[in-house]
Order: C-alpha cells, then structure tokens, then sequence
C-alpha cells in the first residue's frame, strides 16, 4: 500500500475509560487502514492489557515519574532504528518524553492536545509544573491535533501554538462496538432503578473541571418537582466522599446514586433515560458521543467542544455553566415528555453515524500525517 505508514504512538498507559478506548480505537483503525502502528507506553495498566487483547503491539517502557529520563535513549533508538516516519504523542507525559525522543530523528511528531492543560489536574503541584512542562517541547511538534474549535480558540488565546500548526479533528466512536452487552430492564433491576422512575446520569471523574456539585444543586430542585427521579454519579475521584457528605446533608441520599468507576458504562447509559455534564471546561466529550449513539437525550454545559457535539433543542439541551435551575428545568422538560426524549435520541444517534464516525477521524489524522510528509 503505497500511503502505508509506520506510526508510533506514544501514550503514558494510566488512561482508562473514554480515553483509552478513543486512543486504543484509533489504533486498530490505523491498522485496519493498512498502517503499521506500535504503542510506546510508560506505565502497565488497562491500557496496555486492552491492547494486548485487541492485537496492538505494544511495548512499555516503565518511568518513575514524568522527570525520568532514562527511557529517551532507548526510545529514540526503537524510532531510529525501525524507522517509523510519525511519532504521534498522547498526553503531557508522553509528549515530553516522545518529542525529545523522536526530535532530530527522521519521524515527523505529531501531538493530539483534547483538553486544555492547566485543567487537566486537581493536584496543585501538577497543576502548576505540568502545563510549562508540556509547553518546553511543544515547539517540537510538527503538527498539534485538537479535538475541537472550541479548544482551539482557547489554546490560541494563551499562545499555546501557532495557529499554523493546529489541526481540528473531532474524537469519535465506533459505532460497530459502542452497544451494550445487557438489556435496559436487566440493567435498571441491577442498579435498583424503578420501571417509572425518571433517571439520568453523569459519567466523568469527580474532579473540578466536572462540577459535579452543580448536579447536586440541580437534583435538589428537581427533587422538589418529581420525588421519583434519580440522579446517578458514575466515575471514581477525589471528590467521591465531599459529595456523598453534601448529598445526606441535602437530604438527597434516596435520589443519589453513586457507582463508583465501572467498566461498563455503555450498560450503564442503556439504563438512563437522559446523559448529564456540568463540566466548566471541555475538550470533546466522547461520553456524549456514546450517550448519543445509544440514542439519549443530553443535557450539557455549553462549554468547550460540547456544542459541536449536542445540537441545542436538537439532540439534546445546552445550559450557562454554573446555572442549576436552567439545567433542572431542561431536565424536568425531558423526563415530562418521554416523547420528546425519544425524538431527541433518535436525532442523536443520526447525528453521530454522519458526523463522528471513527473512520472519519482516523481519514482526518492520516491528513495530517501526510501533510507533514509532504504527499
């Protein structure tokens, strides 16, 4: 195949959830495409079983921390030596480590950036030495790859990059995979949610882009309108315990539900009838992607890259971040009109097969690829 390419991609191999599957997706895809592709990461986790699993070759590279740099030499060697034309880096830490490696060699370096760093972290001491660790080595970069306009437009507002640089491709989801393995009554029996009762959920990490108290405020005031909806917290984070404590105090510990980390989301939205983000920041939020490829209703922050994912009035409904009664009254207007959910979720699902086909993504990278080799 003459447009064939050796591609490493280079990730840290912590990610889970959303994120490894889009990254791991991309990769089969590459193959599939004819690519011959290899991972490089730094940590044995999730990411690299799935991997195995799925038929991806893969090599870790164990690092202490993201300061580690005994892993560049031979990183570099693996590039030089196998001749890969695009190293393609995932994350603060692979893009450290990766655009050293690979710079001054013949791979071209590409970067995929899918949310805006400073916000990444709760823990201070990331929060302030990861972001300008990231930026030492982003003039390495051949291309930046970011997930939405909206990230874009706020990475150009910081001088992150030049704009010559960055290249839009949305995240998608294969659709052929993103099915539930169980049914929408075994699921509501297994969570305990009753066939009448109204439900939505949040699947995200408790972390402070999220806002996840903003759904406690919004569940107050719905509670207050229909008693039977629940509200459904599906992710693990520093925020679990604050927000179990504020949901007892709020007397809301009958309509609260929390799931912890589950490696079955997709059985978990087959359960609910509607998708929730109160998020104050966003890149492109591939649960949503999913949400809507199972055909359900969203109600979303208007932040970030999430309006190119939910059309307002459309597919869902689009709120200021931060306003709890606009974002209650859009649910209550869903879980009211079963009708209405229904309509939306179907127009969703249309939404995705045109728009955010995996296919379309990995056609989109392989512009970028080629665009740096000149064809």
């Amino acid at each position: 195949m003459s447009r064939a390419l050796k591609i490493l991609q280079v990730i840290g191999g912590g990610e889970i959830a959303g994120s490894k599957h889009q990254f791991l997706e991309l990769c089969q895809e590459q193959i599939r495409r004819g690519h011959e592709v290899k991972i490089v990461c730094f940590i044995e986790g999730e990411l690299s079983t799935d991997a195995r699993i799925m038929g991806i070759p893969i090599l870790v590279m164990p690092m202490a921390n993201i300061l580690d740099w005994r892993v560049i030499p031979p990183l570099r060697r693996l590039i030089q030596q196998e001749g890969y034309q695009i190293v393609h880096t995932h994350g603060v830490r692979a893009n450290f480590i990766g655009r050293i490696a690979a710079r001054r060699t013949q791979a071209h370096i590409i970067t995929t950036i899918y949310s805006f760093p400073r916000e990444d972290y709760k823990n201070i001491l990331k929060r302030t030495f990861y972001p300008p660790i990231d930026r030492l080595t982003v003039k390495y970069a051949d291309r930046l790859i970011v997930v939405s306009h909206g990230l874009k437009e706020r990475l150009l507002s910081v001088n992150y990059a030049p704009e010559e640089k960055l290249r839009v491709v949305h995240c998608s989801i294969d659709l052929g995979t993103a099915k539930p393995s169980k049914t929408r009554e075994r699921m509501r029996k297994e969570l305990g949610i009753p066939e009448s009762a109204p439900a939505c959920g949040m699947l995200a990490r408790l972390v402070h882009v999220k806002n996840p108290f903003l759904l406690l405020e919004v569940a107050e005031i719905v509670y207050r309108e229909m008693p039977d909806a629940l509200f459904f917290f599906v992710g693990d984070g520093p925020y679990l315990e604050d927000l179990r404590k504020d949901a007892l105090k709020r007397g809301l510990q009958d309509v609260i539900r929390f799931t912890g980390y589950r490696k079955d989301p997709l059985d978990i939205v087959e359960a609910l009838d509607v998708i929730v983000l109160t998020s104050l920041s966003e890149g492109l939020p591939v649960t949503l992607l999913e949400a809507m490829a199972l055909r359900k209703p969203v109600v979303a922050t208007r932040v970030g890259g999430v309006p190119e994912v939910v059309q307002d009035g459309v597919t869902g409904y689009l709120v200021p971040p931060g306003d709890a009664l606009q974002f209650a009254n859009a649910l209550i207007s869903l879980f009211q009109n079963p009708k209405l959910m229904r309509e939306m979720g179907e127009r969703g699902r249309k939404w995705v097969e045109e728009n955010f086909s995996l296919s379309t993504m990995a056609e989109k990278t392989d512009n970028v690829y080629f665009e740096v080799l000149g064809r």
